[in-house]
């Protein structure tokens, strides 16, 4: 029995025997030198249009079934083939050192990388995965390599590779695989992003899986520990097959709470809301039993080199509201930054872009961006019930910014005689120190307040919880963050101002009934997590959450908080705590 170990993109098990995709890698067995220059440019130029016709092809291929995700990841890859950095620094070394086109893409792709793994941001680091899967496949087209066959893969296998490209994993069919572990990939790489959207389970990062495992072993994928065990032995594997029994029973009694109340026994209502990454996912919310989207991201529209136009704006949240109506919306307005949109905010990057020009604060500054995006929210809400949420808020004044630019937009809609409905509410997301410390001052200029848990964590404990290093500090149940929340939620209730929390900690049942005893009534989630955090509510009566609420904040190290909740669960729902005990472990996020 042999243990790999990365990053998971879901909890749940998969077993099945493993395919060992393996290809040479092109690089390799290239060329170093060329008597002909000159050929080889034109050999080069030849690739890489080849190369970017073929991701051409598979765009049109997929587009009439691919996710906006994934169709955005492939733009990405589009994108990078079509910078010129892969003509004009290939070129010189072919024409000032003699070297032929495969050992000159080799070597851009190096100094590529290295410029990227130098930044501090992890972002930036996982985007080096995507440099060198463009290389690859420039250098494959070189050597005239079609690259892996996946069509081989059988049925129910857990598919081990080095790595593999957006656009190979977006081709493959619907419940094919099993699984996917590869060696490279990190949390937000593409390959982990493309793996989620297809709900197939994935480890990724595991650095030597294919060293690990051999092709026609059976393999047990737990993505609750983040292990692929190749070969368990017989007392392993039947307790992960009864495991994965387990998570169906648990899932047809969650589906029994679907069109219930989130209601607690002693008849207090706690709203659920829904996060959303696409618009396609409105026809999954019915399933999960929840109405109201709390939060709706907008990033993935600014993912091209040039910003969405007011019309791809209008069409995404037309067909978001008119699916929802008449039920709320709350569309969270782009939260730009130097470290994703560079190219877009014609800025160079910043060395700490955690910190610097990015959410409210950029787009105020970038009207061109951003009043586009105002003008097709303010069209769209003619088809339903808007709200408009403003990230990285830091003071009052930018609220207020906002609310006069909306203002100027609505007149010009007005005069133009373009509908929009007369008032929308304006919301902010307390997410830093600042906004937190003047949240009172904040709620007299906003409609309402949504606390991001996971960048406010982050924030107040000075942690980048993306870095290893100092991961132990990011705990969402730290004393001071559980103290910013409850300060967060009686200054804006004295305001009358509803609280919502939209982070990790709202979709984690062990945490809700702590934060239900913190004052919250409004909890916003990703649908798979709307059934558990409905159970644990419907167990908890009111006065409980309270009194747990009032013991916890007594308390000053996060062990003995865990504990505490853990009890607290698994006295209320003793059955479910047994049945997923694993699941609702709450760790650092």
């Amino acid at each position: 029995m042999r243990v790999a170990r990365g990053y998971a993109t879901t909890d749940q098990v998969a077993i099945g025997p493993a395919f060992l995709a393996v290809r040479a890698t092109a690089g390799d067995r290239c060329p170093v030198m060329t008597p002909d220059p000159e050929c080889e440019l034109g050999r080069l130029a030849e690739t890489v249009a080849r190369s970017r016709a073929q991701l051409d092809h598979i765009l049109l291929d997929v587009a009439g079934h691919a996710r906006q995700e994934q169709l955005q990841i492939l733009k990405t890859h589009c994108l990078l083939l079509a910078d010129r950095r892969w003509e004009e620094r290939p070129h010189a070394l072919i024409l000032d050192k003699g070297y032929s086109a495969e050992m000159a893409v080799r070597q851009t792709t190096l100094e590529l990388i290295a410029h990227l793994q130098a930044s501090d941001d992890p972002y930036l680091k996982e985007r080096s995965v995507d440099i060198e899967q463009v290389a690859e496949r420039i250098l494959r087209n070189l050597g005239g390599d079609h690259g892996l066959d996946l069509a081989q893969v059988p049925n129910g296998a857990i598919l081990v590779a080095h790595d593999l490209a957006p656009s190979e994993i977006i081709r493959m069919q619907p419940g094919k695989v099993a699984g996917i572990i590869t060696d490279l990939g990190g949390p937000t790489s593409h390959m982990a992003i493309m793996a989620r959207s297809l709900d197939i389970p994935a480890l990724v990062g595991t650095e030597n899986a294919t060293q690990t495992i051999q092709s026609g072993e059976l393999v047990v994928l737990d993505g609750r520990r983040g292990n692929a065990i190749a070969t368990p032995d017989p007392s392993t594997l039947r307790y992960f097959h009864r495991e994965q029994q387990r998570e169906h029973a648990e899932e047809r009694a969650l589906g029994s709470l679907r069109d219930l109340p989130a209601t607690t026994p002693d008849g207090v209502e706690i709203r659920l809301l829904a996060n959303l990454e696409l618009t396609r996912e409105v026809r999954r919310m019915a399933h999960y039993g929840v109405q109201a989207v709390g939060l709706y991201r907008t990033e993935y529209l600014f993912t091209d080199a040039t910003p969405p136009s007011e019309e791809e704006h209008y069409r995404a949240y037309r067909q978001l509201l008119h699916g929802c109506a008449p039920h709320p919306v709350t569309i969270r307005t782009v939260d730009l930054g130097t470290d994703k949109t560079a190219p877009i905010l014609d800025v160079e990057t910043e060395k700490n872009p955690a910190l610097g020009f990015r959410g409210v604060r950029c787009c105020i500054a970038h009207r061109e961006l951003f009043v586009p995006q105002l003008r097709a929210l303010l069209r769209a809400s003619a088809f339903g019930h808007l709200r408009i949420l403003l990230p990285m808020v830091s003071t009052a004044a930018e609220v207020v910014a906002v609310r006069e630019l909306l203002h100027v937009v609505a007149v010009e809609l007005s005069e133009a005689h373009i509908p929009h409905a007369e008032q929308v509410e304006l919301g902010a997301m307390i997410e830093v120190p600042s906004a937190a410390l003047t949240c009172d001052h904040i709620a007299r200029v906003a409609d309402f307040l949504s606390i991001g848990t996971n960048d406010l964590v982050q924030y107040l404990m000075a942690a980048d919880r993306t870095n290893e290093h100092v991961a132990y500090l990011t705990d969402p149940l730290h004393p001071a963050i559980l103290r910013v929340i409850r300060e967060v939620v009686r200054r804006a209730d004295r305001q009358g101002v509803e609280v919502e929390v939209c982070g990790e900690m709202g979709g984690n049942p062990l945490v809700v009934p702590l934060l239900m005893g913190l004052g919250v009534k409004a909890l916003s989630m990703s649908l798979a997590k709307v059934p558990h955090v409905k159970r644990i509510i419907r167990a908890v009566p009111y006065a409980d959450a309270h009194r747990l609420a009032v013991a916890v904040l007594r308390m000053d190290e996060t062990a003995p908080i865990r504990d505490r909740l853990e009890r607290f669960y698994q006295d209320h729902l003793p059955e479910a705590a047994a049945a997923s005990a694993l699941k609702i472990t709450l760790h650092a996020q």
